[in-house]
């Protein structure tokens, strides 16, 4: 098989879009194949230096240093956790894995991972969002869901009803003719 044609790919994700100052975000990296069997990967998580030109392993990364964790779960699955996360938290994360491909020594990386990190607080006055609330479920949505349950409960019943009286008749039917067939019967 030519390397070129290989159809495995390293898959980056991560569990939210955007980020919060202080929070903590987990981004995953998974190795996948068409048909290839993928096992005994290494996994290695790296930022680009400042040059741009060359990488660093983000365990060597004085600026992550005790914020991080690895861990890895399997064969072709692992995770790099960041904590308390800072608006300096911005780098192009990229996870290189080395994966034994069908018995070849194999190395790929992902695309990488740019965390977005927000320093404004998502802040609301509890006080008026919950007037608002229990004010929109007393008198718009409330209604509106009674009906539509009461609604909803009537064609329960009556499809009870219905299917209850096909059965009801069905019975009766098979013992008019058993009691009929049983009198013919010498």
């Amino acid at each position: 098989m030519f390397p070129c044609s290989s159809r495995v790919w390293v898959c980056q994700n991560t569990n939210q879009d955007i980020y919060q100052v202080g929070d903590k975000a987990v981004i995953h990296c998974k190795v996948d194949s068409d048909k290839e069997k993928v096992e005994e990967c290494i996994f290695m998580w790296t930022i680009p230096y400042p040059d741009d030109k060359h990488t660093e392993d983000i365990l060597n990364a004085e600026k992550y240093d005790r914020r991080i964790r690895l861990k890895t779960f399997n064969d072709t699955f692992s995770t790099v956790t960041l904590r308390n996360l800072s608006m300096n938290d911005n780098d192009n994360i990229k996870c290189i894995t080395d994966c034994t491909v069908d018995g070849h020594l194999t190395r790929k990386t992902g695309e990488g991972i740019t965390l977005r990190i927000s320093n404004k607080k998502q802040e609301w006055d509890m006080t008026e969002k919950t007037q608002m609330v229990s004010t929109e479920i007393i008198t718009d949505g409330f209604d509106e869901l009674k009906s539509s349950l009461s609604w909803i409960n009537v064609l329960l019943i009556s499809i009870n009803i219905v299917v209850f009286l096909v059965i009801t008749a069905i019975c009766i039917s098979l013992v008019k003719m058993h009691r009929k067939y049983q009198f013919c019967m010498p």
